[in-house]
């Protein structure tokens, strides 16, 4: 039992969903059950329920949402249910699909469920709190994924640099053997391309590089990010008043997360690998030059070059190393000391995790090797309970 968190009906919160348009029907027919088997509690997707970031940049978010779902009669029966019933479904948004936020969204999928403004259908841009229990996606604690800020309006400008990576690289070119490839460094991902690839990795590795680079040099530019900032603040009030906090402990909150890497130029090249890159280059040029024609100069550009790649790669291996996970687990902590919260629920990592204070619900649409898809109920008296809803895709 959570102390403190008495819960007015049980909580079933999934995260990570990923419903896609290239084709989810065992998840969205898994979800739907799920929703069945837990008449009466609230759902809460937390975060990531569809995955909006395979979109073009210039295709419209709701007209996508809305298509999405109508490919999906089982989920959308079931969540209709739900709702008529008098039971709530909150959404809240995650780094893939930020722009469920948008605040005609909610009238949009309340239209396409035949549904009216009255059902207790809700949609949160950061988080929300029940009682003692705090829960939102976690990507404000990843700061390859992080918002400029977590109240703003979403736009493709501004996207962080996992998010712009995926949309610009991994589905423009369809190469989705790269999703959620956080730890691959430079010569891995090379490798990779080409076992993966054959002939055509030079290629697709010249447009990782171009997609890349420009994400690179766009952070020299501001591309709306301090609006952003702004109207994320002028709506910190409203937000602390509907999750009975107050402003100034949301505002430490924020002033205690990471700073965004997408928003700073030294991150953003230190995280995409363009130092080794460079230390790549500048060896091969300098030893190629100095075969060609020996001087001081190329013989010092080759050796200090090799040099500064081997002793990164000592250094650091992979910058990522599975960061996501302890960096969420600290934000927990944060979270918890901040506002007293009894219990905090994230996802985004895709890996559930259960301590005292701290619950991942890990992807229910990339459920890993264990069986079932993972889930959490928190119980009326506070008490989670993780679980794995039984379902093969064949029922």
């Amino acid at each position: 039992m959570v102390e403190g968190a008495r819960l007015e009906r049980p909580l079933v919160i999934v995260s990570d969903v990923h419903l896609s348009h290239a084709g989810s029907r065992e998840t969205a027919r898994a979800l739907a059950a799920l929703v069945e088997a837990h008449p009466g509690a609230e759902l809460v997707v937390a975060g990531d329920a569809f995955g909006l970031s395979s979109d073009p940049a210039h295709r419209d978010p709701i007209e996508s949402l809305l298509a999405l779902l109508g490919t999906y009669p089982d989920l959308m029966g079931s969540l209709r249910r739900h709702l008529e019933r008098d039971a709530p479904v909150t959404l809240i948004a995650g780094n893939h699909d930020a722009a469920i936020a948008r605040p005609e969204v909610r009238s949009a999928l309340l239209a396409q469920l035949e549904l009216t403004e009255g059902a207790p259908l809700a949609i949160e841009p950061w988080f929300i709190r029940r009682n003692g229990v705090h829960v939102e996606h976690g990507h404000l604690w990843d700061p390859d994924n992080a918002p400029a800020h977590p109240l703003a309006s979403w736009s493709s400008l501004t996207e962080p640099l996992g998010v712009a990576l995926t949309r610009r690289f991994v589905s423009k070119y369809g190469v989705w053997q790269f999703a959620h490839a956080h730890e691959t460094t430079l010569v891995s991902g090379i490798r990779r391309a080409f076992r993966l690839f054959g002939p055509k990795a030079p290629l697709l590795i010249a447009l990782y590089l171009s997609s890349s680079g420009r994400l690179c040099l766009e952070t020299l530019l501001d591309r709306g990010l301090t609006r952003e900032r702004l109207l994320g603040s002028a709506r910190l009030a409203e937000a602390a008043r509907r999750a009975g906090l107050d402003e100034a402990t949301l505002a430490a909150l924020l002033g205690k997360a990471p700073r965004p890497t997408h928003t700073q130029f030294r991150s953003t090249f230190l995280r995409l690998y363009y130092d080794r890159i460079a230390a790549v280059l500048g060896a091969a040029t300098g030893g190629l030059g100095f075969l060609l024609r020996p001087t001081p100069l190329r013989l010092s550009m080759a050796l200090g070059s090799a040099a500064y790649l081997a002793w990164n790669v000592r250094r650091s291996g992979s910058r990522y190393q599975n960061m996501p996970v302890r960096r969420l687990r600290d934000g927990a902590q944060v979270v918890r000391e901040l506002t007293a919260a009894d219990l905090v629920v994230f996802g985004h990592t895709h890996v559930p995790e259960s301590q005292p204070g701290y619950e991942n619900a890990g992807s229910f649409g990339y459920p890993g090797t264990g069986p079932g898809r993972p889930f959490i109920v928190l119980e009326r008296d506070g008490t989670p309970r993780p679980s794995r809803f039984p379902w093969n895709g064949s029922s």
